[in-house]
């Protein structure tokens, strides 16, 4: 397994940054409404082809089974997946100031790309959120093998329990592969991901979208507030933060200066040795892209 880079960046609106530094918290979406809708379809593309190849390697009754298997998972619209725990996603990358990601994540008004230092947190605050962290896979041939590896097993249940191809079990299983497989032309991004565990719609939250009321789980950044804490106004430390690059803007100076500025209302800082007292703080950067209108796009 990899291990987790020294920095990744998210890209979010100003919005998305003011709700992340105030919360201690951060937002993944549900899968089936990311910004690119097309990402589930990638996966699916891929396992449709793998099916296929084995038809002539497995038995006809084990084909059809994991060929109507295939089949109902296409049907993720229909009543059926409503049975289907959601799967819900947080993305980060390893490139700090990159065109593509300022375009796709970052409206007109200006963005940022906020580097988090996650080795900073408590090794399983996010575990214990049932969140994991992968690395997106952008190889097809390892893209492959993970889908055939994922079919074998759907046979395997098949053949001890005769298990039904609608399969709630087996569908959450696809799901949480699903977001680790993008589309190799969007490598250079260099992504990873949180992508939580199965979760019940019941427990997730639900924002305001383009066009739909979109899902998404809340994902804690600092250690719960010990409520035995009397001033309720005195936020968890959040150190995470090692670096927060201003997207491209009319106006750098000026959101330079209120960035600042909120950095240090709000205490966010990069370390602190309690011994001398000495205060390292979050550095903030500019984007060296050249401003110009970037146009139609949302927050992660």
């Amino acid at each position: 397994m990899d291990s987790l880079p020294n920095i990744l960046y998210h890209y979010t609106s100003q919005a998305g940054l003011l709700g992340i530094i105030q919360t201690r918290e951060i937002w993944a979406t549900n899968l089936l409404f990311l910004n690119d809708s097309m990402e589930l379809n990638y996966a699916l593309q891929i396992l449709h082809k793998e099916i296929k190849n084995l038809e002539k390697s497995v038995s006809p009754e084990e084909f059809g089974f994991v060929n109507e298997f295939g089949e109902n998972l296409d049907t993720v619209n229909a009543p059926l997946s409503q049975n289907v725990a959601g799967i819900y996603v947080c993305s980060f990358s390893k490139t700090r100031d990159q065109l593509s990601q300022w375009i796709g994540y970052c409206p007109d008004e200006g963005g940022f790309s906020i580097g988090f230092d996650f080795n900073l947190l408590p090794p399983n605050l996010f575990k214990d959120q049932g969140f994991a962290f992968v690395k997106c896979i952008y190889d097809e041939k390892e893209q492959s093998g993970m889908i055939v590896k994922f079919l074998n097993t759907v046979i395997e249940a098949y053949c001890k329990n005769g298990v039904d191809p609608a399969n709630t079990k087996r569908w959450e299983d696809f799901f949480s592969l699903a977001p680790q497989l993008k589309h190799p032309k969007f490598e250079d991004e260099q992504e990873w991901r949180l992508i939580s565990k199965p979760t019940p719609i019941e427990d997730a939250e639900f924002r305001i979208g383009k066009s739909m009321l979109v899902p998404y789980l809340k994902i804690r950044l600092a250690e719960a507030q010990d409520k035995s804490i009397e001033n309720k106004d005195i936020k968890k430390p959040l150190c995470c933060i090692s670096e927060i690059y201003i997207g491209p803007t009319t106006h750098p100076n000026l959101s330079n200066i209120s960035l600042e500025n909120l950095l240090s209302k709000e205490g966010i800082i990069k370390s602190i040795d309690c011994d001398s007292g000495t205060v390292q703080k979050c550095e903030i950067k500019k984007s060296e892209i050249p401003y110009r209108p970037l146009g139609r796009f949302a927050s992660r």
